[in-house]
């Protein structure tokens, strides 16, 4: 079915983009405050962590991988929160329930990338914390975020 008017993709691009970096920024501060800094941990070992599921253990081995977990990690940001802008311009009612759509938004995606996690041999078995955690990272402060600043006009 398609939409009664064309669609802007420049505007679904830069709604992309920018709903992409803030979600990317808030979940990485949400994750930040509850389960690195509780351990004295940097953020540039949660990059690390994103990139050894490009680089394998070797990512561990050096802070210069950081950088490309950084990379990797807005990158994914950004493809998922374009996806979610498309959908918004597609289809009106998304964007007019952007708690509801973001909450179930972040839910697809916290799925999604345990499935993704788990193909490339990074997933542990975690326990009901970091379940929780985790979906409470890409519900609120992914999901969430990403359809309200894709709302914009």
């Amino acid at each position: 079915m398609s939409t009664p008017y064309p669609l802007s993709w420049g505007r679904i691009a830069l709604s992309g983009v920018l709903a992409g970096v803030a979600g990317g920024i808030s979940i990485d501060a949400f994750i930040y405050l509850t389960s690195l800094l509780p351990t004295h941990a940097s953020i540039l070992s949660l990059w690390q962590f994103i990139a050894s599921t490009a680089f394998g253990k070797a990512a561990y081995t050096s802070s210069s991988y950081a950088w490309a977990g950084a990379c990797m990690h807005f990158v994914v940001s950004i493809a998922w929160a374009s996806g979610y802008a498309y959908v918004a311009q597609s289809k009106p009612a998304v964007s007019k329930q952007p708690l509801l759509s973001g909450l179930l938004f972040g839910l697809v995606v916290y799925v999604v990338m345990q499935f993704v996690l788990f193909s490339a041999q990074a997933l542990k078995v975690p326990d009901a914390l970091s379940v929780y955690l985790g979906v409470v990272a890409h519900t609120v402060f992914f999901g969430i975020p990403v359809a309200y600043v894709a709302r914009m006009k």
